[in-house]
């Protein structure tokens, strides 16, 4: 995968587990009616990204292809069971960079 993060409608919470093991960021929305909005050709920024702090919450800005942006708020990301963040993060960076 090429990239900092998987955004999904919901997530089985082995996926999620596995994706954090991984280093990606598994986000979901907090409007849940904000996926259906989202095109497969439309760009998205994670605003907060390279700041990222756990219990912070994240923000999603939308770039469709035809139109104007608009964002939308993730909750900030529950904490995966002894897993340290900052090793999650290190793993971020890396996938951000390539």
């Amino acid at each position: 995968m090429n990239g900092a993060a998987i955004i999904v409608k919901s997530f089985a919470r082995i996926h999620e587990t596995n994706l954090k093991k991984q280093g990606m960021l598994p986000l979901t929305f907090a409007i849940p009616e904000d996926y259906d909005k989202i095109n497969p050709d439309d760009k998205v920024d994670i605003i907060g990204l390279t700041d990222f702090k756990e219990g912070v919450p994240l923000t999603l800005r939308v770039h469709p292809k035809n139109g104007k942006a608009w964002e939308t708020v993730r909750p900030s990301i529950p904490p995966l069971p002894n897993t340290n963040i900052s090793t999650v993060w290190s793993k971020v960076n890396i996938l951000s960079r390539s």
